[in-house]
């Protein structure tokens, strides 16, 4: 076993040491957060910052970067218009949805700079990614500011799209592997989803 102390990380590379950590919390979900400005500029930006809040009502949280010396387009959208979406990376945008992590002038929208295509689903205002096959439309609800100057921002869930015909409500699970959810390690290594096992939830487990 290999013991890695936190003083021993201030001596790398930080970029590398930051890759280290954001790795040791595991495999996240890679997505994409549509987002469009005011001026009707489209924006598609990288997240593997995705967390689930609730479920009733439903609310899910997207943690975004400091935002001192500028502020991002994703994070200025959502404020300016209150709607953004999550769109799942699958196996067939791995490279194009990467490409969304570059920093381009916020003239440019992502989506035609990494070669993706928009969606537009009923008369949701911001973009959906068309390739993604599980797609979520949210709203501003809140945002928190964390300790590390990070800020959770939270939106509460208007609908969620997805791309699979057996899909059953009634179930309340969704097949990942079938939909070709892709998963992230924070440092740009993707991972494919497996299903190993399925067990119902226990409130108490029998001995």
């Amino acid at each position: 076993m290999k013991i890695i102390n936190i003083n021993d990380l201030r001596k790398v590379d930080r970029f590398k040491g930051a890759e280290l950590i954001t790795s040791a919390s595991g495999i996240k979900p890679a997505t994409l957060v549509g987002s469009i400005s005011t001026k009707g500029i489209t924006n598609l930006a990288v997240f593997s910052s995705i967390v689930h809040l609730g479920s009733n009502p439903a609310y899910i949280g997207v943690v975004v970067r400091p935002q001192t010396s500028r502020r991002s387009d994703t994070y200025l959208n959502v404020k300016e218009t209150k709607l953004f979406t999550i769109n799942q990376f699958t196996k067939d945008i791995i490279y194009k949805g990467h490409k969304t992590s570059t920093k381009v002038d916020s003239s440019v929208s992502e989506f035609e700079y990494a070669g993706l295509e928009e969606q537009y689903i009923d008369d949701f205002k911001p973009p959906f990614v068309k390739k993604s096959k599980l797609k979520i439309a949210l709203k501003y609800d809140h945002e928190i500011k964390l300790i590390n100057r990070c800020t959770l921002v939270v939106g509460r869930v208007m609908f969620i799209a997805v791309d699979d015909v057996d899909t059953d409500i009634a179930d309340g699970s969704l097949d990942l592997e079938n939909l070709e959810a892709i998963g992230v390690d924070g440092s740009g290594s993707y991972y494919s989803i497996k299903k190993k096992e399925s067990h119902k939830y226990s409130a108490k487990l029998n001995n």
